[in-house]
């Protein structure tokens, strides 16, 4: 998640993933992106109820 921020462009959370994932993969990258969160390195931000979530650094 941190490489993939780096460049300091938003990325959604579905973008984290290949075509075929289990919800075990899902599950895991959504506990390392909350992790992150509370580490302050990272800012997910989502618009709506059910909306894509966009994930940022901190920085910006």
């Amino acid at each position: 998640i941190l490489k993939r921020v780096a460049d300091g462009a938003a990325i959604r959370f579905s973008d984290l993933f290949g075509a075929v994932v289990s919800r075990v993969e899902v599950a895991v990258t959504f506990l390392a992106l909350l992790e992150l969160i509370r580490l302050k390195q990272v800012r997910a931000i989502q618009k709506s109820v059910f909306d894509e979530i966009e994930i940022v650094p901190a920085a910006t």
